[in-house]
């Protein structure tokens, strides 16, 4: 009977005289499977209409400019929220394969990066992010196994028989430990698989997977950090990343009810909204060129 997760004893390999590093591993894995999806959905998506101006090349090549940005976007966020730790010692702050890597940072690094590569390359960005986003959970879910590997961001205590056996890490306590890595990255894998559902076709409004994507994971979010007890800055009394996520959760709700209601004013069949009905059974080729 299991009455408890350990923490893996390495977070790191030794290959031929170099050192790889676990958590960049899940980072570059989480990325290539979200990227190899994301350039499925950009030929499923040129399929559906000749005139889309993604391709499957294009999601490869916008990988080289949004990943970058996005780990330095987490990187810097993380760092910004966790001041106390880096004061002491600035140089801690390249090690980044310590740990230590902000998603909300990322994903709006990351987003930046994407909508600055559409525009250099005349790219329609909401076609590229309908592409893209709803893969993104799926990188992020990958990526939180490095913090297994880190021994990192886990909970309060706990004895639940899948509580983590800390040996190595920030507490190494004779305690149990709410793996929070592990909570994110099961919801993570519920928000990939709600979005690849429900966007499963090209919508009339593209632009709504934003709000959806946004809604959907910081309410998971909420209720994961409120179990954190890593250092963090707080704000009467509240973990900076839980006002954040709060903050983020009031609004994209009401971008998503927002576009919802624009949509209902419209007129918009019930089974575009679903995805059931395809974006050129509704409007000329002319217009939908404009999503």
């Amino acid at each position: 009977m299991i009455t408890s997760i350990p923490t893996p004893p390495t977070s790191d390999l030794q290959i031929g005289g170099f050192t790889v590093h676990i958590y960049a591993l899940c980072i570059i894995t989480g990325a290539l499977l979200a990227c190899t999806l994301a350039a499925y959905r950009a030929k499923s998506l040129k399929a559906l209409n000749s005139s889309t101006q993604i391709t499957p090349s294009t999601i490869w090549d916008a990988l080289l400019v949004v990943l970058p940005c996005g780990i330095l976007g987490a990187r810097a966020y993380y760092v910004l929220t966790m001041p106390q730790i880096y004061l002491q010692d600035p140089a801690k702050i390249l090690r980044v394969w310590e740990g230590g890597l902000g998603i909300m940072g990322g994903v709006i690094f990351g987003a930046l990066a994407g909508w600055a590569f559409c525009t250099h390359r005349k790219i329609r960005f909401t076609q590229f992010i309908w592409c893209v986003l709803p893969t993104v959970p799926l990188a992020q879910a990958i990526g939180r196994l490095g913090n297994w590997f880190n021994a990192e961001l886990y909970g309060k205590e706990t004895d639940l028989p899948w509580g983590l056996d800390i040996s190595r890490g920030l507490y190494q306590a004779k305690h149990l430990y709410h793996p929070t890595f592990a909570y994110e990255m099961l919801w993570n894998l519920c928000v990939f698989a709600a979005l690849m559902l429900i966007f499963r076709k090209k919508w009339y409004n593209q632009l709504l997977v934003i709000p959806s994507y946004l809604v959907l994971y910081t309410f998971g979010r909420i209720f994961i950090e409120s179990l954190r007890i890593d250092s963090s800055e707080y704000i009467l009394g509240v973990r900076v990343n839980l006002w954040f996520a709060i903050l983020l959760l009031l609004g994209s709700s009401i971008w998503l009810a927002y576009e919802l209601k624009k949509l209902q004013r419209q007129k918009v069949p019930v089974q575009a909204l679903t995805g059931e009905l395809l974006i050129n059974e509704l409007v000329p080729s002319s217009e939908d060129d404009r999503l």
